[in-house]
Formats: C-alpha cells, structure tokens, sequence
C-alpha cells in the first residue's frame, strides 16, 4: 500500500480533504482490506477506507479525512495510516509489501484563501519556444491574487481523473476552470457542483471551456447562449455594476485578443465589451459563479522590466505535496520583480537541466574567451546564433528573456476583489437538529411525581418507626431498620429505571436538511443521526447510498 496526497492537496483546519491509497495485490486470490488513518497526536478518531482487491491488480482509491484544529505556528499535519484485515475480529495489522507496518507522512497546510485550478495543457503550439512557457490562466489568477496582496500559492489538478467526492474540495476556496475534463467526467461535476452550491466561489473562463461545462455545471439554470467567437485588437473593457468598478480599460493589440460574444439571462453583468458580456456573476445556492468571455491576456497587462531579472525556474518543494505554490515564470516568490536581481546562482538545479550545466549559461551575444596575455577576459559577440535548444526553459535561460510582470487592468482588480472574498460559514449550526433527533430516540426517565412520592414515603416511614421504637424503649433496632428501608426504596428505584429503559429498543433516528440545487437532478443533504441501545453493544453503521458520519466527541 502506498499513500500520497490527492486532489487539490490543500489542506485545512477542522476541514475535509482527501488522501490517495494505492494497493497492490500481487496474490491470485482477491484480499478484502481496511485502511485507516489517523492523526499522530490525536489517535482516538480515525477515518477508515474499506477496499476489495481483485487478485494481481492495482487498486487507487480517495481516502477522505477531516482535519482537527491546527496548533499555534503548525505547518502541516501528520498522519499514520494502518492496514488491517476487516475479516478478523480483533484487529489484525497487516505488513506492508516492505515489512512495514504502517505509512506516515506530512500533509502541508495550504494558504488561505486556498486556490486552485483546472488547467492541463495537453499541447502548445505557439512558433516561439519561449512563447510555450507561458501560461495565460495560470498569470492571470496569480497576477489576480498579487493585485490582491495574496500569496501566489496555488494548487493545479492535473490528475486525469478529478476527485469525486465533495469532501475532496472542501478545504478550497476558489476554483479556476481552464480546460474542458470537467465534460467526461459526471461524479467530478457532481462533487464541484454541490461544492459550489455549498459555498464555493468558482470561475470559469469560456474562452478556454466547452460551454457544455456551463450546461452540465447548472443544468437549466444555464445562464448564457454563444452567439460566435470574434478576435479583436482593440479591446474597450466598461465595467457595468458594483463588482465592476467603475474605471475603463481600453488597450490596443498588436495580436489580435480571442472572446466568445455570449446572450445572458438571470445574471449580473459585470463588464462589457462592445456591449457584449465580458465578466459576469450568478448567485449558486450559497457560492458565486464568475464566468469570464475575454481570453486571458485581455484581462492582464505585462511589463517588461529589467529589475524583473532573468527568468526563474521552480525552487525545490521537497516538503510539499505536488501541485502546491508552483512559481510563476519572470517573478520572485514574493510576487513583487526583484530589485537587480541578474544572478544565474541556482543552486537547486547545479546539477544542470536537462543534461546541460548552468556553466555554459552566458548572456545572448557574448561569449567568454580564455585569458589572454593581458590578463582581463575579453567578450567577443558571436559570430552566428546558438541553435534554439529543445527545452524552452533551458532557452529561456540561455537567451536570458526580459522578466515578465503581469498586472490587472482595473475592472478585474475590481472582480478580484470579489472573487477572493473570504468563503462564507454555514448559515446555521448542525446543532440545531439535536432537539429534532432527541424526540424521537432515548428512554424517559420516571416522573417527578413517582421520585418525589418514595422519598417522602421513606420519610415517613423512617420517622414512624423511629417513633415507635422511641415508645417501646428499642430505639438501638433504628440502626438496622434505617438501612433496610433504604435499601429497599433504592430497589424499587432501580426496577423502575430498568422498566423504562427496557421499554425502549434499539433505536436510529435522523433529521436532515436537503437542499435541492436548482435546475438539476441533485441535491445537497446534511443532518445529525442520533443512536440509541439499552445496553453497550458492537454493531456496524452503513448506509445504502453513501455519505460519513462524524462523531459528537463534546
């Protein structure tokens, strides 16, 4: 068994979020399995995975997990996992294919807001090497986020098939739609769905996506019909509402800027471009919905500086789940260029890339020649151009390109402002069913009225026969007939308790509240399940179309 981070890899307090196990079956007979997981300073909740293996197969399956309340100055959360052997009934460990007994690791906690983005790039085309590096919806959520003060953390899912769970997106704030697996992928579209419904703030961009993704997201609340798709060199951006600011943007282009010209219904435009929809919002249940027309590059300006320094390739992440704080091309980690950065000192990547020493590295046009007798170094231009080398990093570096420094027009400062808006908390506490629940499970306890009636019957007693005794001059036999008529109101006592708590069976009662997501087929259900026996017994909690139960450990 094997396990690593999933999804988004993002990671939040007192959150869900998702796991990967990998189990390997190399028997010729299938293995039922048992994964659990739980954190290394709070062992008493675990979150289970049921698996069955088929024999010489590799099985991948989402573990999902809830994280506690994250420590003062934490980083990260670490987990153990065990496997067991479900058909024993005392738990047996399994050895690993290794001989290990369990797997642990570290789960990095994500930036808040955390982000992430659907953008894989299946394939480039652009004539310049240096022109493939770029990444337009990736600069433009970056260049968003900086305008913002953010931190340029941001989680790509890349995997080709998304998680399926709600769970799994739960510790993320913002999604970014770039690409169109969402179309081929029904439990994905689900889970982001009812994610957005819940409360997440997702933004597609139609310049990139099938509409189609639109149409399955909202079913007939679809919102918007293309008309066709234009390419425009003179781009006018006129915010036309509140989340639109109120500043123009008009720029010139010398290539030519791509929009897909849309009819909309049922939403609040927020900026224009001759007159037709360029940025526009719709309310989601809880969440927002942001759909962008205008390509990216049409949102973004990008300087060119030589404070910007050459461009950077990633630095080591060796703590960190894959996909999470991928830096930016052209700009420091900070976000801001660099003041006279022009070093080529990597020292993550001394080794070279791609087989090439950083060494050879030199400015375009010069080349270093051994010393001559003079003893300085002389710089000679180059008598004709270096071929373009396959790799358009390796290029970059070699041809030392200008920085790049992307900065938002100010009607998607406006939309960034709002799209980054912290992410809303539930409207109502879970508690509120608990009153629900308790009517319909759990024993009555006996009557005031009988309670009361016994004690002061005892009372009684105890005081007649102690006047008794008094007269009789046996007032020693007190001593033994007080016990005994305490011993005796404290069995019927118990008699009565153990009628009423037997008068009850085992019961299972739950409230929830649903939640039909408008213009589909889906719902969002939530609630509390209440469990009571008589008596301490084990028995098994399943359900037959899915769903987790979190214990109430207050």
């Amino acid at each position: 068994m094997n396990l690593s981070p999933a999804g988004a890899a993002a990671y939040l307090p007192e959150r869900w979020g998702t796991v990967q196990l990998q189990f390997t079956n190399l028997d010729n007979e299938p293995r039922e399995l048992l994964a659990v997981t739980f954190m290394v300073k709070d062992r008493s909740l675990q979150f289970g995975r049921k698996a069955w293996v088929p024999a010489r197969t590799r099985l991948t399956l989402d573990h999902p997990i809830r994280f506690p309340p994250a420590e003062e100055g934490a980083k990260g959360f670490d987990i153990l996992t065990l496997l067991l052997d479900p058909r024993q009934e005392n738990e047996a460990i399994l050895r690993g294919g290794l001989g290990q007994m369990q797997l642990g690791g570290r789960l990095r906690l994500a930036e808040v807001p955390a982000t992430a983005i659907l953008n894989l790039r299946e394939g480039l085309r652009d004539d310049s090497m240096l022109e493939e590096i770029r990444d337009l919806p990736y600069e433009l959520v970056v260049a968003c986020k900086s305008s913002e003060m953010l931190g340029r953390s941001m989680a790509q899912i890349n995997a080709s098939i998304l998680p399926a769970t709600p769970e799994a997106y739960d510790s993320i704030d913002q999604i970014i739609v770039a690409d169109n697996r969402l179309t081929h992928d029904g439990p994905a579209m689900t889970a982001i769905r009812r994610w957005l419904f819940g409360g997440g703030t997702l933004w597609v961009m139609l310049d990139r996506v099938d509409p189609r993704v639109l149409e399955l997201l909202l079913g007939e609340e679809f919102p918007c019909q293309v008309v066709d798709r234009v390419e425009l060199t003179t781009v006018r951006i006129e915010p036309t509402s509140r989340k639109g600011g109120g500043d123009i943007s008009q720029r010139e282009y010398d290539q030519a800027i791509g929009m897909v010209r849309v009819l909309t219904s049922h939403v609040e435009v927020a900026c224009t471009v001759d007159g037709w929809p360029a940025a526009f919002w719709k309310t989601c249940g809880k969440g927002k919905l942001l759909v962008t027309t205008l390509a990216a590059d049409g949102w973004m300006i990008q300087g060119l500086s030589e404070d910007a320094g050459p461009i950077s390739p990633p630095p080591p992440n060796p703590d960190g789940p894959p996909g999470l704080g991928r830096p930016g091309f052209g700009r420091p980690s900070s976000g801001r260029p660099a003041s006279g950065a022009r070093s080529l000192d990597f020292p993550a990547l001394q080794g070279g890339i791609g087989g090439v020493s950083l060494a050879a590295f030199q400015p375009r046009g010069e080349v270093p020649l051994p010393l001559p007798s003079s003893g300085a170094p002389e710089n000679v231009p180059l008598a004709a151009p270096a071929p373009t080398p396959p790799d358009a990093q390796e290029a970059a570096l070699i041809y030392e390109a200008k920085g790049r420094t992307y900065f938002v027009v100010p009607p998607m400062k406006d939309i960034a402002t709002e799209f980054f808006s912290p992410r809303e908390s539930p409207t109502f506490d879970m508690r509120v069913f608990e009153p629900h629940v308790t009517e319909y499970v759990g024993n009555s306890v006996p009557s005031r009225w009988l309670i009361t009636s016994l004690l002061s019957g005892f009372w009684v007693l105890l005081v007649s026969l102690g006047a008794l005794l008094w007269r009789t001059g046996r007032l020693e036999w007190l001593g033994a007939a007080g016990p005994a008529l305490a011993i005796g109101v404290s069995a019927v006592l118990m008699l009565v308790g153990l009628a009423q708590r037997r008068s009850i069976p085992s019961t299972v009662a739950s409230v929830h509240f649903v939640e039909p997501l408008p213009g589909t087929d889906d719902l969002r259900v939530s609630g509390m399940t209440d469990i009571y026996a008589p008596a301490a017994a084990t028995t098994t909690i399943a359900s037959q179309s899915g769903g987790w139960i979190m214990p109430d450990r207050d």
